[in-house]
């Protein structure tokens, strides 16, 4: 199993697997590009679960400290 920390700073494959949030504001690194998809058919990949997210209700912008 190979885990690469999702694909949310990844505005396109986030509009492809999941469209209903394509417009939401994304709370995460902008480095998780979902780069395991670049790894071709030799890698034996197989995708699983690219409609699945975990929605933050508790996210404050902007920010104040």
């Amino acid at each position: 199993m190979l885990a690469c920390s999702g694909f949310g700073g990844n505005p396109a494959m986030v509009k492809q697997h999941l469209p209903e949030i394509a417009d939401a504001l994304y709370f995460g690194h902008t480095g998780n590009q979902g780069d395991a998809g670049a790894l071709g058919p030799g890698a034996r990949r197989r995708d699983a679960h690219m409609s699945a997210y975990q929605g933050h209700g508790s996210v404050a912008v902007p920010q104040t400290c």
